[in-house]
């Protein structure tokens, strides 16, 4: 199994997860975010290829892979699995993290919209 740095699930399936201490179900995550911070090296290929691990793990769609630098494998490689990637973000980059945060209210509003159709966010 792979680790992430941020994983956003429904309240009840977090609870469950905690009751019987065990990892919770991927296919119920709504969003999983890799964040990779270097300040002497770049992130590379094999940061990728661990990030499509936790797809695998996972199984659900909504994935993310955020870094402060970025290499052009890592581009070609994730983007041609069609996984979200975001490049430069820093909290002084206004763009980069924006879209970070877009892509975080994205996530819930396609889980509202299955769910409690009726709640705007």
């Amino acid at each position: 199994m792979h680790e992430c740095d941020v994983l956003i699930l429904p309240a009840d399936e977090a609870a469950l997860s905690r009751q019987i201490r065990m990892a919770p179900r991927g296919n119920k995550c709504l969003l999983a975010i890799e964040c990779k911070y270097y300040t002497a090296s770049r992130v590379g290929i094999g940061h990728a290829r661990n990030f499509e691990g936790l797809h695998t793990d996972l199984r659900t769609a909504r994935n993310l892979f955020v870094s402060n630098t970025g290499a052009s494998s890592v581009v070609k490689y994730v983007s041609a699995r069609k996984r979200g990637y975001e490049r430069e973000v820093v909290p002084a980059n206004v763009n980069t993290a924006g879209y970070t945060r877009g892509q975080i209210r994205e996530a819930f509003k396609i889980y509202l919209g299955k769910t409690a159709p009726s709640t705007v966010i």
